[in-house]
């Protein structure tokens, strides 16, 4: 651990020597805790991973560290870098704070930016330059030297702002004691402003509808999307490949047990062949074959459904209303299939089945193919022409 450690300090030593110039000692330490009590002095980087982490005391450079809880009382003389489950930095840093976990509380001093995301994030304090927030709940109680930005569900401001405040969640609420110096702009549903709240520019609020329409009408979309997408693929590879695609469907009409079994084998035996292809082929050079053989082995999957549909959509369709053209009895089996695949049980077991039959089908009718491939140019020796198998 130490050593991974080592080289990540190294790699950020390297990334910052571009534009600060760094102590010249770092420090870095792991375990099951890490702590820097009160009076104590680090002189360079701090890097530090652990279940718990404590820094009381000084540190001249910055402070780069990850853990289960972390703690930063004492003053950073530059940057703090923390991602922990509980994040609490109630002393002075004077540089920047970039902080993420699952509860986050900056209620220190912070010289520049503060860069916070969470899910529950309390900002106070005091915050030199910008404040950039992200969580499911936001509360800034702390004065921003210039403009804050917010990105949540539900967020409380209760604080002097230099600038602008820009907050885009599903409510927002300026209590009293909140001044503004610049604009408020504000992308959400609900907007609450105190009368002991000052906004001294523009108040612009974007209604927005709320989280569960957002989710549904994203939803119905993306479906409708994918139908029409699957649809277009199926029509242009029939158009495409239209003897192949018959030939596909008439195996799978004819031979359908065939078809589940060699699907089965297709389905999960593909992968391993072709893992092992790429393990070997990193070594020999020929690692690309892996690749487009995973871009191949993908399109069949994404052909077995406009395969299958098409099929059904001749038989119980085309045929018995003499309708002329496959696309729409096609499009009309995809639309009953997707809406199948939305049942929690049914869908996923009606997508294998599908998976497994239609792989089936092209392997079958893909393999008296290859093996004419590799026929001499003159066919066999008896000049007979070759026949595929019933």
């Amino acid at each position: 651990m130490g050593k991974s450690l080592l080289r990540t300090s190294i790699l950020v030593s390297a990334v910052s020597a571009a534009t600060v110039a760094l102590p010249a000692r770092a420090e870095v330490r792991s375990g099951q805790s890490v702590e820097v009590r009160a009076g104590q002095t680090v002189n360079g980087n701090l890097y530090g991973v652990a279940g718990t982490i404590a820094i009381g005391g000084d540190v001249f450079g910055d402070v780069v560290v990850g853990g289960g809880t972390i703690v930063v009382s004492g003053h950073v003389h530059g940057d703090v870098l923390a991602a922990g489950g509980t994040v609490v930095v109630t002393g002075a840093v004077d540089g920047d704070i970039r902080a993420v976990g699952g509860e986050v509380s900056v209620m220190g001093i912070s010289a520049g930016d503060a860069v916070l995301a969470g899910g529950t994030v309390t900002l106070a304090g005091r915050v030199g330059g910008d404040a950039l927030v992200g969580g499911g709940e936001a509360t800034v109680s702390a004065s921003i030297g210039h403009s804050l930005f917010v990105a949540g569900a539900e967020t409380r401001v209760s604080a002097p702002v230099a600038r602008d405040v820009v907050v885009a969640a599903d409510h927002l609420i300026l209590d009293a004691g909140t001044i503004v110096g610049g604009n408020v702009d504000f992308t959400g549903t609900t907007f609450e402003q105190s009368p002991g709240a000052v906004v001294n520019g523009t108040i612009t609020h974007t209604p927005a509808e709320s989280q569960a329409r957002m989710i549904v009408r994203v939803g119905v979309l993306g479906w409708l999307q994918g139908l029409i997408g699957i649809w277009l693929f199926g029509a242009l590879w029939m158009s495409l490949f239209r003897g192949f695609a018959q030939r596909s469907m008439d195996t799978l009409r004819d031979h359908p047990g065939l078809s589940f079994g060699v699907g089965s084998g297709v389905l999960f035996g593909a992968p391993l062949v072709l893992g092992l292809a790429f393990v070997v082929g990193v070594v020999t050079g020929g690692w690309w074959i892996s690749v487009f053989g995973s871009a191949i082995y993908a399109m069949a999957i994404a052909i077995t459904f406009p395969l299958v549909a098409g099929l059904i959509g001749r038989r119980i369709i085309m045929v018995p209303l003499r309708v002329r053209s496959e696309l729409v009895p096609m499009l009309l089996v995809l639309l009953v299939q997707s809406l199948l695949t939305l049942v929690p049980v049914v869908g996923p077991v009606l997508n294998l089945a599908i998976v497994l039959f239609g792989l089936g089908a092209i392997a079958v009718t893909l393999l008296p193919t290859m093996k004419k491939a590799r026929l001499p140019a003159g066919g066999p020796a008896s000049g007979t022409p070759v026949s595929a198998p019933a």
